[in-house]
């Protein structure tokens, strides 16, 4: 159990997932194992100081899947932070 759900089981005496949830959860579960298994290849492969930071940067296409699919606002603060991650992502290449 992770730290969050036990956090929201203690405040709310329970998890009650809704159907919604319960639906989503094996697409989810598969979704997660295949990343885990990509990311375990990647580390066989190349050093850890490049691939996890890599692995981490899911909220970069998260962000712009938002923005061009759910037509969220882009701020210049937003801009600014996805621009900073991909600059960072880039300081790591050789």
């Amino acid at each position: 159990m992770t730290l969050a759900t036990a956090f929201a089981a203690r405040l709310d005496r329970g998890v009650r997932p809704s159907r919604a949830a319960l639906s989503h959860a094996p697409v989810a579960a598969v979704l997660l194992v295949t990343a885990f298994i990509f990311l375990a290849k990647g580390l066989q492969g190349g050093e850890a100081s490049v691939i996890v930071p890599i692995a981490q940067m899911g909220f970069v296409v998260t962000a712009l899947l938002g923005f061009l699919l759910l037509r969220e606002p882009f701020t210049l603060r937003k801009g600014a932070g996805l621009a900073v991650a991909v600059a960072a992502l880039a300081s790591l290449t050789r």
